[in-house]
């Protein structure tokens, strides 16, 4: 099984190595600090997270002012990456659709990246997103 596609990346074990040699990895890692820096406080949804590095880098380097991460993707092979690899204690790992995801606390920030261009129904993936995020809460895709 290749498990590095250009839809979910598995750096490995996160070694900086591997993420300096691969591009897609160094983007996709670009666009979670560009996230990082219009995180609101509270709490974060990290939608199709994949692999999990994503939700890591924005609990480590921007979690000061977080209470969780909840992280979601539909894969259960990503999400016991996401575990195994990613594991942080602000950051709740579950398997889960977007278009099933009701979450129990308030959204203050949905990340959700490299993945609207992967949906049939674009408009209602953004419908869900706006069901789920706190009146004044910040979607950064």
């Amino acid at each position: 099984m290749n498990l590095s596609s250009l839809e979910r990346i598995y750096p490995a074990d996160g070694s900086p190595e591997i993420i300096a040699g691969n591009e897609t990895l160094h983007l996709h890692l670009q666009r979670y600090h560009y996230a990082g820096q219009w995180l609101l406080p509270g709490t974060v949804a990290d939608l199709a997270c994949g692999s999990g590095y994503g939700s890591y880098l924005l609990a480590t380097e921007y979690g000061n002012q977080l209470n969780q991460i909840i992280a979601i993707d539909n894969s259960p092979v990503a999400i016991d990456y996401c575990k195994k690899f990613y594991s942080h204690k602000k950051i709740i790992y579950e398997l889960n659709d977007v278009f099933d995801f009701r979450p129990t606390v308030v959204i203050n920030t949905i990340v959700s990246l490299e993945t609207i261009e992967h949906l049939t129904e674009p408009a209602h993936f953004v419908t869900q997103l706006a069901s789920i995020l706190a009146k004044g809460g910040r979607l950064i895709a």
